[in-house]
C-alpha cells in the first residue's frame, strides 16, 4: 500500500518543522489555562500521553503501516519524562520563560548529536555553527526578556534586620485606630519603594483582602467542605521543595524546564537509529506514542508503590490499599478533561511534525527548527497572558526573536547547500 509520505524529502521537513512549532508553541496555553487547579503533573502527562495514543492510528488512513520498533519506547520514555517537567515548569515559571529555557537547552542537545557525533550533512561546519550560535542568542534573550519580574513576596525576604526592628517599633506605638497588621504592611509596601508598579499593586491587593480576612472567614470555612474550593486551590507561597531544596517557585519551574529539554532534545535521538530499520518518518508514531503509554504506565507504577510504601511505614491500622489509593493525586476530569485533551491533541501534531522534521532534516536541523515555537510561545505570553510587562523587554524579545529567525535561515541555507554539493 502505497503512503502519501513516499515520495517527501526536506521540503516535507521544513513544513513538517514549521507546523510543529506552531502547535508546540500553543500547546501550553491550554496547561496554563489549569493553573488555577491544584494538580499532580503527572496526572497532566497523562492526559496528553492518552490522548496521543489514541491520535497516533490517524496515520493509518495516510496509507503508513501499523508496525512496531523497540526505539520508540526509548523515545516515549525520554518524553513522557522530560514533558512531566515542562508542564511542572510552565505552572510555576510561566510560559514564555518556560518554553524559552527548554528551547535552549534543546538547540544544544541538538547541535552536538546532530552535527558533531552523528556529522550530518551540512555546506560549512564554521557556518553552521554560526547559524546556532545566532540561534541560541536568540532563545536565551527571548527567554530572558520573557522572565516575569520578581514578586515583592520574594523581595520581601530580603528586607534587613534594621528594617524589621523598625516595623516592631512602629507597630508597638500604634493607635488603636488602625490594626497592627495593617501598619506592617503599609510599611512593607513603603520599604518596597525600587519595587516596579506592578508589584506594588499585588501588595495593595494583599492588603485590602487582609482588612476584610474577618468578615468572609466563617464563609471561607463553610466552604472549605466543598471538594472543588477544597482541593483546587494552589498555595499562594512563593516558594516551593525541590527534591529537598528550598527555592522559588520561578527557580523550581526554570529546573523543571531544563530536565524537558534535556529529556525532550535527546527523545528522538532513537529515531536516527531506526530510520536505518525502516521505521523513519511516519512509521516512527505508532512505536513512539505506544512506547509512550507504556512509559507513562511504568512511571505511574513507581509511583503508586512509593506512595505504598510511605503508607505501609506509617499506617498502624485499617486498609494499606484504601489509604494508598486515598493519596494518590485526583484527575480533576470535571475541570481537566477539555485542556488535557486540547494539549494532546496539539502535542500529537507537534510530535508528528517533529518526527517528520527530524526525519528528513536531521537531529541538527530539523529538531532546531521546530525550537522557534518559542516565537508562537512568547507571543501568548506577552499579549494573552500579559508575562512581560514594559516597552523595553517586549521591545528587546522582538529583537531576539528576529535573531532567531536569522538563525533560521542561515542552517536553511547550511542545509541546502550541503544538499547542492551532494547533487
Amino acid at each position: 500500500m502505497s503512503s502519501v509520505f513516499d515520495n517527501c524529502n526536506d521540503s516535507c521537513g521544513w513544513v513538517a518543522g514549521i507546523l510543529a512549532a506552531i502547535a508546540y508553541g500553543c500547546f501550553g496555553v491550554p496547561i496554563k489555562e489549569t493553573a488555577h487547579v491544584e494538580v499532580h503533573p503527572l496526572i497532566l502527562q497523562s492526559y496528553k500521553t492518552g490522548t496521543m495514543f489514541v491520535c497516533c492510528w490517524w496515520v493509518m488512513a495516510m496509507g503508513v503501516d501499523v508496525a512496531f520498533t523497540p526505539w520508540g519506547i526509548l523515545s516515549g520514555f525520554l518524553w513522557v519524562l522530560g514533558g512531566t517537567g515542562g508542564i511542572y515548569a510552565i505552572r510555576l515559571a510561566g510560559m514564555a520563560v518556560s518554553v524559552g529555557t527548554w528551547a535552549s537547552v534543546m538547540i544544544c542537545v541538538n547541535f552536538v548529536w546532530g552535527i558533531l557525533i552523528f556529522r550530518e550533512p551540512v555546506a560549512s561546519i564554521y557556518g553552521t555553527m554560526g547559524a546556532f550560535a545566532l540561534l541560541g542568542c536568540g532563545l536565551v534573550g527571548m527567554s530572558w526578556n520573557a522572565s516575569p519580574p520578581q514578586r515583592l513576596s520574594e523581595r520581601s525576604q530580603l528586607i534587613p534586620s534594621t528594617s524589621t526592628e523598625l516595623l516592631k517599633a512602629e507597630e508597638a506605638t500604634a493607635s488603636g485606630a488602625v490594626p497592627k497588621r495593617r501598619q506592617v504592611d503599609k510599611r512593607r509596601i513603603e520599604l518596597a519603594g525600587t519595587a516596579d508598579q506592578a508589584a506594588t499593586e499585588e501588595a495593595h491587593q494583599a492588603l485590602t483582602r487582609s482588612n476584610s480576612h474577618n468578615s468572609v472567614q466563617e464563609g471561607m470555612n463553610k466552604d472549605d467542605a466543598d471538594d472543588d474550593n477544597n482541593n483546587d486551590i494552589p498555595s499562594p507561597s512563593s516558594r516551593v521543595m525541590l527534591l529537598g531544596v528550598n527555592m522559588t517557585r520561578h527557580q523550581a519551574g526554570l529546573c523543571g524546564a531544563v530536565f524537558n529539554g534535556i529529556m525532550s532534545g535527546s527523545s528522538l535521538l532513537p529515531l536516527h537509529f531506526a530510520k536505518k530499520e525502516g521505521f523513519g518518518g511516519a512509521r516512527y508514531m505508532i512505536s513512539y506514542a505506544t512506547g509512550a503509554l507504556l512509559s507513562n504506565g511504568f512511571i505511574w507504577c513507581c509511583f503508586v508503590g512509593f506512595k505504598l510504601r510511605q503508607v505501609s511505614a506509617t499506617n498502624d491500622s485499617g486498609s494499606v490499599v484504601l489509604q494508598t489509593y486515598a493519596s494518590l493525586p485526583s484527575w480533576h476530569c470535571r475541570k481537566l478533561w477539555l485542556p488535557g485533551v486540547t494539549a494532546g491533541l496539539l502535542l500529537t501534531i507537534a510530535m508528528f511534525g517533529t518526527i517528520l522534521s527530524t526525519t528528513y532534516l536531521g537531529q541538527g536541523i530539523g529538531n532546531s527548527i521546530v525550537q522557534s515555537k518559542i516565537l508562537i510561545s512568547g507571543l501568548w505570553g506577552i499579549f494573552w497572558y500579559k508575562e512581560v510587562s514594559g516597552l523595553e523587554k517586549i521591545v528587546k524579545w522582538f529583537i531576539s526573536a528576529t535573531l532567531t529567525v536569522l538563525g533560521i535561515i542561515c542552517l536553511s541555507y547550511e542545509r541546502l547547500h550541503a544538499i547542492h554539493k551532494e547533487g
